[in-house]
């Protein structure tokens, strides 16, 4: 076998080689992907429960003071 020819099988098996590690792991990257996006979704989510829940201790707050006003 000459010199090209050998190059190709040897590129050949590499790119073989990487097939399969892509196939072995992306589907464990895909999940793992996944999983943090659902959980920013969930940190974000009660981040935005706790804005609305100090917004409403504001304006009880600026309520009480206007009521304390009269």
């Amino acid at each position: 076998m000459n010199k090209r020819g050998l190059s190709f099988l040897s590129m050949l098996v590499a790119l073989v080689i990487i097939t399969l590690l892509l196939a072995i792991f992306l589907p464990q990257f895909k999940s793992t992907v996944k999983e943090q996006h659902s959980t920013q979704m969930n940190a974000l989510q009660r981040a935005q429960q706790v804005q609305h829940q100090l917004d409403a201790a504001q304006e009880n707050r600026m309520r009480a003071l206007n009521n304390l006003d009269k």
